[in-house]
This record gives structure tokens, sequence and C-alpha cells, in this order.
């Protein structure tokens, strides 16, 4: 290899690590943080050092926080040169990921008893009975006036709080890294 060689290859190289520092990697950081919160959600607990399981329901057998997965879907990454930032649009992200201890002002609102009743569909049965329909209506309600409540809501942490903070998740950033920059500093003929 000449000089000239040499010293294309390596501002070829620094090219490529920039672009891959500043362009590339946020968006595959974001990915990983995305992946790696899920995981979270779909173990049940906390990858941290050691896996920490999240505090059961009540019942005991529905899963935790994913009962509709709003929370789940509310993450996502905005990424800007050089760097990543994840978020959820959920306003109780914070307190399921921290916990909560503390009272809480609950304003006035309306309380609706509902009954269900069934009626026709107008539709048949091969037996020439009509197919019936759960219909729940409102039969009455009752104001309740504002007042405080005492809440204590355990954490249920899916999310890093610092750098460090789960191995799991520093080592797949740390393969991504290595796997990148090895490919950009493969000699190339």
């Amino acid at each position: 290899m000449t000089p000239e060689q040499f010293r294309a290859e390596t501002q070829r190289q620094s090219r490529e690590l920039q672009n891959y520092i500043v362009n590339v990697f946020p968006a595959r950081a974001g990915k990983i943080a995305l992946r790696f919160i899920d995981g979270n959600f779909h173990a049940q607990g906390w990858q941290g050092a050691t896996f920490t399981p999240w505090k059961a329901t009540a019942d005991g057998h529905t899963p935790i926080l994913i009962r509709r997965a709003f929370l789940l879907r509310s993450f996502h990454y905005i990424t800007a040169p050089g760097q990543c930032t994840i978020f959820s649009n959920s306003p109780y992200a914070y307190v399921h990921n921290f916990g909560f201890h503390g009272t809480v002002q609950v304003k006035a609102y309306t309380r609706h008893k509902y009954t269900a009743k069934h009626i026709g569909t107008g539709r048949y049965n091969k037996n020439g009975t009509e197919r019936k329909k759960k219909i729940h209506m409102i039969t009455g309600s009752t104001e309740v006036r504002a007042h405080t409540r005492t809440m204590n809501i355990d954490q249920r942490q899916f999310m890093p709080e610092d750098q460090g903070d789960s191995p799991v998740f520093d080592n797949a950033i740390r393969r991504e890294i290595i796997r990148e920059v090895t490919k950009i500093f493969e000699p190339r003929n």
C-alpha cells in the first residue's frame, strides 16, 4: 500500500465513521431501545443486572400493563445528528416506570350505573329463534364531589433510568457498535 492509498483509505474510514456516529447510529440505537422496552413488557419484568419480575395483578393471571397495550404502543424515538431521544406520549408512563406514592386531586364527575339488556337483531338462527345482542344502558347516575385520594402505584420499570442501568441493553448497544465499526475498519482492496 502506497502512502497515497493509505491516506485515501484513512480518510474514507474517517468519513464513514463520522457518518455512522452522526446519522446511522442514532436511528439504530432508537430501534434497539424500543425492542428492549418491548421485551420488558413481554417478559413482564425488568431486565437489569438480574431479572426483576413485576408485581402481579390482583387476579394473578392478567398480563401486567398490556391489557390494551396503550402504554406499550406509546413509545417512539426521534433522532437528531448524533443523538436519539426515546419518549412516550402516554401521561402515565412515568408513574409506572418510577412508581408513585402520594395523594392526588380527583375532579368532580358523574358516575353512571349500567344494566345489560338483550335486544333482538332481526336475524334468525336455523331453528327459527331470533338472535339477540347485549347492549348496556345507563339506568342511573350520581354526582361525585371533588376529593383527594391516596395512591400507591408500585414501580414496574420498563425503561432505563440511567446509563449502565441494564447490562442487557448496554450489551445490545455495544454489539451494534462493534459490528459496524469493525465493518468500517476492514481493509478494502
